[in-house]
């Protein structure tokens, strides 16, 4: 983003490079990276124009590992970040899919 000091970025470029980026992170991890707000990130990528009914669920990988994506109102996402932020602080930080995992097992055995 060093480049604004003399000029702008090219949208279309920019767009490219942060799709090529979205391949291998997830959105929120970027804007969390990004200097970008959301609107912008969302305006740049066309991510409001993808259709997401093309996503497939990926193969389960070697090592076990499977991707999800949900799509939800923000209002819901909220209670969720709020849900795991909670579990992480209270059992010592432990990663996002493991407080997940935590308050879906904790969900399920009641």
């Amino acid at each position: 983003m060093l480049n604004e000091t003399r000029g702008s970025p090219d949208p279309t470029l920019l767009g490219e490079l942060l799709m090529n980026l979205l391949e291998t992170e997830l959105p929120q991890d970027l804007l969390e990276v990004l200097p970008f707000p959301e609107e912008r990130f969302t305006e740049l990528t066309k991510l409001a124009e993808f259709d997401w009914s093309t996503i497939t669920e990926p193969a389960k990988t070697e090592t076990g590992w499977v991707e999800r994506t949900y799509r939800m109102p923000k209002e819901a996402a909220v209670v969720i970040d709020d849900a795991i932020a909670r579990v992480k602080r209270d059992s010592g930080n432990v990663k996002d899919w493991h407080a997940l995992e935590f308050i879906c097992a904790d969900f399920s055995a009641k």
